[in-house]
């Protein structure tokens, strides 16, 4: 199956935020998906960045171990994305990556995924060297193993109801500066799978909650695939137009969906009304490309006429008279 695919999950930090685009885009993503912006500087002149996909996209072949390595193969990636390179740098970056990037959005590509790999070591060198092997953290008290349980343990709700009512249980707990009840107890097991103990603890559980609700609705805007073929985006936003009004679409349809989003399903309406809007503006996208390729194939084909016409006459004028 053709298109864009991002990694989501757990265990990477870096690359939960980032999403599919491709195609050119006539406004500013602000916020993690500054992917892509249009701008025009003066009338009838724009400048674009095109095909960003920051981490969906597949790695090179040969990913450098070195960290000079690393870095001069960013470097000279960032220079393919704009221009040809000399023949010296085309044969540097074969030997960086085991293949020379044959286009400007696969250098852009391959520049993106190098980049959030040299983050991902520095992350990991800055936590090596803050925190030595060895070194005694000291007691932890009964408040900070409760503290560090609802941090590594709480869990977010599926549906924006659940949250809601999580939200007014541990409200009621912070308001009332106490212990929670045991019926509270029991639905915060449910809900989050974790019962702070307190107020403190509380205000904790909120301050996590909120930030990973925060996390899952970045995550919701974009869908996890986003297929290169026009016909099957627009397939895909049919669908995901219906489950937005209706809620559901059918058994055939919904099945349908997961195969064009490669296993990908959205979790309500409104990820379904967000993720619409994001292939009506792939579908956009795509055709404002394919008719640039049929009118500069139309403009290759008017031009190869004309240079056989004038060839012809040429050749006849030529020619020695009768």
């Amino acid at each position: 199956m053709l298109g864009f695919q991002v990694g989501f999950g757990s265990g990477i930090s870096l690359f939960e935020r980032r999403r599919v685009l491709a195609g050119q885009v006539h406004r500013l993503w602000r916020g993690s998906r500054s992917l892509a912006v249009t701008a025009s500087r003066r009338p009838s002149v724009s400048v674009s960045c095109r095909l960003r996909n920051p981490g969906g996209f597949h790695l090179p072949p040969r990913v450098p171990n070195e960290e000079h390595e690393l870095r001069r193969a960013i470097e000279l990636l960032g220079n393919r994305t704009q221009r040809r390179l000399r023949p010296e740098m085309r044969e540097a970056l074969a030997a960086l990556l085991g293949e020379y990037p044959p286009t400007k959005e696969i250098a852009q590509q391959w520049k993106y995924r190098l980049t959030r790999i040299a983050q991902e070591e520095q992350v990991r060198r800055k936590q090596s060297t803050s925190a030595p092997q060895g070194a005694d953290p000291g007691p932890v008290t009964r408040r900070q193993a409760l503290l560090r349980e609802i941090e590594q343990n709480l869990l977010i709700p599926e549906s924006d109801e659940q949250v809601q009512r999580a939200f007014s249980i541990l409200g009621r707990i912070i308001e009332r500066k106490d212990k929670p009840t045991e019926s509270e107890e029991a639905e915060l097991q449910r809900l989050l799978g974790v019962v702070p103990g307190g107020v403190l603890t509380a205000k904790r559980a909120v301050r996590v909650l909120r930030e990973q609700v925060a996390s899952r609705r970045r995550f919701e805007r974009w869908p996890p695939f986003v297929p290169l073929a026009l016909e099957r985006v627009r397939e895909a936003r049919v669908i995901l137009r219906q489950i937005a009004i209706q809620r559901s679409a059918g058994a055939k349809a919904a099945a349908r969906l997961k195969e064009l989003l490669a296993g990908g399903y959205p979790r309500n309406q409104r990820v379904a009304r967000s993720w619409w809007k994001r292939f009506c503006l792939v579908e956009r996208l795509y055709e404002k490309k394919a008719y640039k390729a049929m009118r500069k194939e139309l403009v290759e084909r008017t031009r190869a006429e004309r240079r056989a016409r004038a060839e012809k006459r040429r050749l006849q004028g030529d020619a020695p008279p009768a």
